[in-house]
């Protein structure tokens, strides 16, 4: 392992096929043995500023950092679309999640209603560092990592960043988020008319329910040949039918968006 801030010792280490660590984020757009860089400082400025340098320097950029994404993620795509090289989000992050079961069930043809997220406690906006450092210690957590889990600003970032790579958005400000299990989202993530929570389709939510760690779509079809065909593949009566995907990996996920950057110049999600 080589310890560095000096771009040209650190491209020379990497040659040797060696680990270079740094404090100074900066060295990274510096180094020419560098085709890709995984941002995952959850820093909206450091994000930032790493990615812009990067994209400068015509590095594929995987953002591993929400935080920054929804702030100037759009500008950053077409920054790199400009440069030639990609900007995505990664794999494995919930909105990375949600938004490859979005990009399924459209290809397919079918209306996607709600797209959201199990968040694995009740929102407590007066949660603090101070209340949650016993659990985040048991956790091997940040004590105010946690707390943003806790307090719901983790959830709203996230959904925010599906809402900008999908154009759907929040039915109520804050969304609705009601304690729902897997079996009932279709039941309950649906118009109002049809004995759902919701006053529009098209929107983005999130259960405090038996969901998480997974992540849903809802989806529509009123074709009465799909309807029956999935009726007989056991998803129900429809209209209204659940995709769920009962996992995200977080970073054990990112090797795939590097792989569809660098190999075949993909992204894994499009903020727009």
């Amino acid at each position: 392992i080589v310890v560095t801030e000096d771009p040209v010792y650190a491209e020379k280490a990497i040659v040797q096929k060696k680990v270079v660590v740094t404090k100074e984020a900066k060295i990274i757009s510096h180094i020419p043995s560098i085709e890709a860089v995984v941002e995952g400082t959850g820093i909206p400025t450091t994000g930032a500023e790493v990615a812009l340098s990067c994209i400068l320097s015509k590095k594929h950029v995987i953002m591993l950092n929400v935080e920054t994404d929804v702030v100037v993620g759009p500008i950053l795509k077409k920054l790199a679309d400009n440069a030639g090289i990609v900007y995505t989000v990664s794999a494995g992050d919930e909105s990375g999640a949600i938004k490859e079961l979005y990009n399924f069930a459209r290809t397919l043809g079918f209306t996607v209603v709600t797209a959201g997220k199990g968040k694995n406690n009740p929102i407590n906006y007066y949660a603090n560092p101070d209340d949650c450092k016993a659990e985040a210690e048991e956790k091997d957590m940040n004590p105010k990592m946690l707390v943003s889990f806790v307090d719901g600003s983790k959830t709203m970032i996230e959904m925010t960043e599906v809402a900008n790579a999908t154009g759907l958005v929040p039915d109520i400000p804050g969304m609705h988020g009601p304690k729902v299990d897997v079996p009932d989202l279709q039941k309950v993530f649906v118009p109002r008319k049809d004995g759902g929570i919701l006053f529009h389709p098209g929107v983005v939510d999130y259960s405090t329910g038996k969901v998480a760690p997974g992540v849903f779509v809802i989806i529509r079809t009123d074709s009465h040949i799909i309807r029956k065909d999935l009726k007989y593949y056991s998803l129900g009566e429809g209209p209204y039918y659940l995709l769920y995907r009962p996992y995200h990996l977080c970073a054990i996920e990112t090797p795939l968006s590097v792989a569809r950057a660098v190999l075949l110049g993909e992204y894994t999600v499009n903020t727009e």
